[in-house]
């Protein structure tokens, strides 16, 4: 029981980590075109 319980715990972290290393440069990249996005609408 309590290793079953663990392993639910520790999934959903090493499920965000997998995702967070996998979408890491694309999440720069959405920064950087909402940063574009902002500078030109307000300029």
């Amino acid at each position: 029981m309590s290793k079953s319980s663990k392993t639910q715990n520790n999934y959903p972290l090493k499920n965000f980590n997998e995702y967070f290393n996998k979408t890491d440069s694309s999440i720069i990249q959405d920064l950087f075109n909402i940063i574009i996005i902002l500078v030109t609408h307000f300029y």
